[in-house]
């Protein structure tokens, strides 16, 4: 049996948690209520809906959003225990604490996980933070975490008058992390938490909800942590174009040709599993609502430019080899088919086939150039600012090993593969040094040499690779081979790509 702890917290109660060699786990934390589809969510102030007196169980872990068939096993494997899909109950979150602090406040690190809003959760074990804040006291610097828990996919993305009134703006998921990040502000005190200094910290579907947080008006955080993803990558869509996820999705469900209004009450109550299950085959993406995301057009990296006054910096990253996993499917059978297809319609609309092989490396370089253009222009707004690029290749075997691939920064990021990496090469060390950056940043220091926006290119990168070749470089000077790869692309035209892309997007709904 599992050592436990009980916290009393002040505004929550009672709450045990699982203790874990000197780290305690408070697990499935309702930070919010659904009260059905596609309805905003409602801030929790207490662990239930009802006032109890029994202590709340926060060794169990909390139910998930459902996802195609295949990918809550995968968790559910990891953690060696079943994992529970509900719709409106998977707003729900980690946290995660030293058990002996001296300090009284600790930095929080809020964690986002990725998985381009179709798949993932919280309780994954590779994003388990046990091993950072383990870290974290080791080396005199004790920081806590959040691990959230929201829905994703078309149950947390669909956004269509034809549904009912309210439906249209959509953004479910990014109004699930905000009451997440409300939370924290509200209670996170009760857990030692410093309410007044959250690090966001996001990978690909996390970092770009984390780059739209910017736009709020109100205080989410203090500073982020953005790796592997900004609003353009996964582009919010105009509110009049949202029908083709909906479509999308209804003609998986057999009920595209249904009169509008049947069609709508058989959406609203078809499973959640067959709302969710076809992931992979509709463009999941969020809503340009006027409100959270201020702006009626797609969001596109050239204009997206939040400054709040409220955030105090910001860190960017990206992977060498972002698009390796996408070109090679992934080992997600499902990518493989989307990326042949566009190879064809690029084929098809006249571009050398030489071309179209440039292109597609610079398809990497559509993670860095916006990282890149990101960082620089918050730093000339006056923003601290710090860009890595991650260079370290995998040492697994697999269509990746060699390769500084995405989500390589998360194998890294959380020390939960030391034991896996090999003795020499210095991986161990550098996951090591990884993870003591990202907490010297959330204590407000510098994890290494601020990003300045000099002349072109300019600035100083981190780059994580391997021991020996941890460096800091010039932007221009380290991607030069991509860059010239990108001028492929300008050639092309950015437009003209994206606008093949949309339609490869459209078309395979």
């Amino acid at each position: 049996m599992a050592s436990i702890h009980t916290l009393l917290h002040p505004q929550l109660g009672a709450i045990i948690g699982a203790l874990q060699n000197g780290v305690i786990q408070y697990r499935g934390l309702p930070y919010a209520h659904i009260p059905g589809r596609f309805r905003p969510p409602i801030g929790l102030y207490s662990l239930t809906l009802q006032i109890s007196s029994l202590p709340f169980d926060a060794t169990k872990w909390g139910p998930i959003a459902p996802q195609e068939s295949g990918a809550e096993k995968m968790d559910s494997k990891i953690l060696n225990a079943p994992l529970i899909e509900d719709e409106l109950k998977c707003t729900n979150l980690v946290v995660t604490v030293p058990q002996d602090s001296s300090k009284k406040k600790l930095p929080v690190i809020a964690w986002f996980h990725g998985g381009a809003y179709k798949v993932g959760s919280a309780n994954y074990g590779a994003y388990d933070t046990v091993n950072l804040v383990r870290h974290s006291a080791k080396i005199g610097m004790p920081v806590m975490t959040v691990s959230v828990n929201r829905r994703l996919n078309s149950l947390g993305t669909t956004a269509f008058t034809e549904l009912g009134r309210g439906v249209e703006s959509g953004n479910w998921i990014l109004k699930d992390e905000r009451e997440a990040l409300l939370w924290v502000q509200r209670h996170i005190s009760g857990f030692v938490g410093d309410d007044q200094n959250v690090t966001y910290f996001g990978e690909l579907a996390g970092s770009c909800s984390g780059s739209l947080h910017l736009y709020s008006k109100t205080r989410l955080f203090d500073r982020a942590i953005l790796l592997s993803g900004l609003a353009g990558l996964l582009p919010p869509r105009p509110i009049e174009d949202q029908q083709i996820e909906y479509l999308g999705v209804c003609k998986k469900l057999g009920i595209e040709t249904e009169e509008p209004g049947e069609r709508a009450r058989q959406f609203l109550n078809a499973s959640p599993k067959d709302v969710a299950e076809p992931a992979f085959n509709v463009q999941t993406v969020l809503t340009s609502d006027w409100d959270l995301i201020p702006t009626k057009d797609w969001v596109r990296f050239e204009n997206f430019s939040p400054d709040p006054e409220w955030c105090k910096s910001l860190l960017v990253g990206s992977c060498r080899d972002e698009w390796a996993v996408m070109a090679l499917g992934g080992g997600i059978e499902k990518y493989e088919k989307p990326v042949v297809s566009f190879r064809k319609r690029l084929l098809g609309i006249g571009i050398k086939a030489s071309d179209v092989d440039e292109l597609f490396e610079a398809f990497g370089y559509g993670f860095r150039l916006p990282a890149w253009k990101f960082a620089d222009w918050n730093a000339k707004k006056g923003r601290n600012v710090w860009l890595a690029h991650m260079y370290m290749r995998s040492p697994f075997e697999g269509v990746n090993q060699g390769k500084a691939h995405h989500a390589i920064d998360i194998v890294f990021s959380f020390l939960n593969f030391s034991e896996k990496f090999p003795k020499e090469g210095g991986y161990r060390e550098l996951a090591e040094n990884m993870v003591s950056a990202w907490i010297r940043y959330a204590y407000g220091q510098d994890p290494w040499t601020r990003y300045e926006a000099k002349g072109e290119g300019d600035g100083l990168v981190k780059v994580f690779d391997t021991l020996e070749k941890e460096r800091e470089e010039p932007q221009q000077r380290l991607d030069e081979e991509a860059w010239n790869r990108w001028k492929i692309m300008q050639r092309i035209g950015l437009d003209k790509v994206w606008e093949e892309g949309q339609a490869l997007l459209e078309n395979t709904i």
